[in-house]
This record gives structure tokens, C-alpha cells and sequence, in this order.
């Protein structure tokens, strides 16, 4: 069972300031809200001796009012449903051992434990990340998804890739700083149409020949209505277990 917890059209706009280094036109404010089935977040890990996995999902969301749904996916081997609100974050399931029903946990209890990987699967925490980039630079257009969109390549700081992480995976993020001679390669790459609308955030770490790990988010049908319908039967959950 689920309730109505908002409907119609966002009337604000994100107020998330785009990465240092774009022009003055390009600074406006991008609109709240992305309607599905059109942006994706996209996670690949592990150029290892192990194959890479790819997590992927879909759904809406308002950035402004910090709440939409999200349907992701493992490959063949889970599916999730998730609700997002400014307070809490909701999660039902299935995976190869069963189905999971609604549960909840406080949203800003979630901790990162891995790089790149967003905690809860949360798009806003993408957008954070990419504003912690430094040394922005502007490129040639090009097209993106049939619209002509500016690209800003810079670089994600290693307070960015350790963003919102638990204390046993920052002293691990730590560890493979210095292993690295100090700075863990990692790039952060950011598309921009002519009004200024983010079309594309790509954030990428490549240690070669060990590890790659990229996530990217691809907004669309900004400025559409947006619903959210929070499950009223869920019951709440040890933070760990949605993580």
C-alpha cells in the first residue's frame, strides 16, 4: 500500500552552483526535477581478475524539494525499488535469495563505502561529488543524447571521492592515496546545453590495469511533474541493511 505524497509540477529550480571555471552564461541554475524513464545512473566497477559488474537505474526526481523514486538494477542479479524523501530513504526487492518488502532508514544515515558508488544509490550525492571538482575547462560542443551540449572535463579532489563515506572506508580511500603517490586519478567530466542544463555528469576513477570505477547521471524532461508515493506499510531498518 502506498500514498500520494506529491503530485504536479515543481515550481523551484536546484540551487546547486555548476563547477568552478564555466563561463557567466552558463550559470544559472539547472530546473528541480527529471521525469522518468529518462535519466539513468550508472555505476561499473572492477578491471580486476574479476568481471565488472554494472549497476544501473532509472527514475524521477525533484533536486529541489530532494525527493523521487528509483527503480536499479544488478544485472540479472537484483532489482530494487527506491523512494527518496528529504528525510528518508525507502527500499523494497528482489535478489537471488528472495524478495525483500518495504523497509526505511534515515536518509542522511547512509554512509559511502565504496568509490563512486553513491550511498543509497542517491543522485543528488553525484552532483555533490562533481561540485568538489577543481580545474574545470571548457571544450568543444558536441552532441549528446540529439542536443548540442559544452563539455567541462576537470578533476574530483580526494575529499570528493571520499565523500559521505564510513570511517572504515575513508581509512581504506586514505590508504590507496598514498599508495598512489598522493592523489588518486580521478576525473569528473560535465556536459552543459546552450541555456546552461546539466545533460550529463560523468565521474570516473582509472587505476590501470587494477581498478575502474565510473558513475554517470543523465537528466532529462527537466521541469516535468514529478510524483512520489512514500509506502505506508514500510518498517524501519538498520542503516547497513540498504547500503
Amino acid at each position: 500500500m502506498v500514498r500520494d505524497a506529491t503530485s504536479g509540477p515543481s515550481t523551484k529550480t536546484a540551487q546547486v552552483a555548476p563547477p568552478p571555471g564555466y563561463p557567466a552564461r552558463h550559470r544559472s541554475s539547472a530546473p528541480g526535477s527529471a521525469h522518468p524513464p529518462r535519466w539513468e545512473v550508472g555505476q561499473t566497477a572492477a578491471r580486476t581478475r574479476s568481471p565488472a559488474s554494472a549497476l544501473t537505474g532509472e527514475g524521477a526526481h525533484d533536486f529541489a524539494r530532494t525527493r523521487g523514486t528509483l527503480v536499479v538494477g544488478l544485472e540479472d542479479a537484483a532489482r530494487f525499488e527506491q523512494v527518496f524523501t528529504a528525510e528518508r530513504l525507502y527500499v523494497r526487492g528482489t535478489t537471488a535469495k528472495g524478495s525483500v518488502d518495504w523497509m526505511h532508514v534515515d536518509r542522511a544515515g547512509v554512509k559511502a563505502e565504496r568509490i563512486l558508488k553513491a550511498p543509497g544509490n542517491d543522485p543528488e550525492f553525484l552532483l555533490r561529488q562533481m561540485l568538489m571538482g577543481v580545474r574545470y575547462r571548457r571544450l568543444a560542443a558536441k552532441d549528446v543524447d540529439g542536443v548540442s551540449a559544452t563539455r567541462y572535463p576537470g578533476e574530483l579532489t580526494h575529499a570528493a571521492l571520499a565523500l559521505g563515506m564510513s570511517p572504515e572506508a575513508r581509512k581504506k580511500v586514505d590508504q590507496m592515496r598514498d599508495m598512489t603517490g598522493g592523489t588518486i586519478p580521478a576525473t569528473a567530466d560535465v556536459w552543459l546545453d546552450r541555456r546552461g542544463r546539466l545533460m550529463r555528469v560523468r565521474l570516473q576513477m582509472d587505476l590501470e590495469g587494477m581498478l575502474l570505477s565510473t558513475a554517470t547521471l543523465s537528466p532529462s524532461g527537466l521541469g516535468e511533474p514529478v510524483q512520489v508515493r512514500v509506502p505506508a506499510d514500510a518498517v524501519e531498518a538498520e542503516t547497513s541493511s540498504l547500503v
